[in-house]
């Protein structure tokens, strides 16, 4: 079974190494339900961090994950259980970056007169 949630970047977070090598980035999604939304935080790590920092916010796509979970227990003797879901492939759907409008390039020669270019 895949398991995969469609949703529109909306913020990428700082990339963090761990370690001597391990490397992670956090990035929000938005679902776009229109009548329940939801911001979810997923994850990118090593290599799949660079397919998502290259995407513009903005982007809507599939995002492709493993949901993951782990058990740490603190000096005190807590235990904490922590979940992440890891991203391991997008497919974009669109976008929802609005194109810049060409801006209407006039010149003027000596004489004050515009030129048709």
């Amino acid at each position: 079974m895949e398991n995969y949630i469609e949703g529109r970047l909306i913020k990428k977070l700082e990339i963090t190494t761990h370690g001597a090598s391990f490397k992670k980035m956090e990035f929000i999604i938005n679902t776009d339900d229109k009548k329940y939304p939801q911001e979810i935080k997923l994850l990118a790590v090593q290599d799949k961090i660079e397919k998502v920092n290259d995407l513009p916010v903005g982007t809507k796509a599939k995002w492709f994950f493993n949901l993951k979970g782990r058990r740490w227990e603190s000096p005190e003797g807590k235990t904490i259980y922590f979940n992440s879901i890891e991203v391991w492939r997008v497919e974009t759907i669109g976008t929802d970056i609005k194109p810049q409008e060409e801006e209407e390039v006039t010149t003027t020669d000596d004489s004050g007169d515009e030129l048709p270019f």
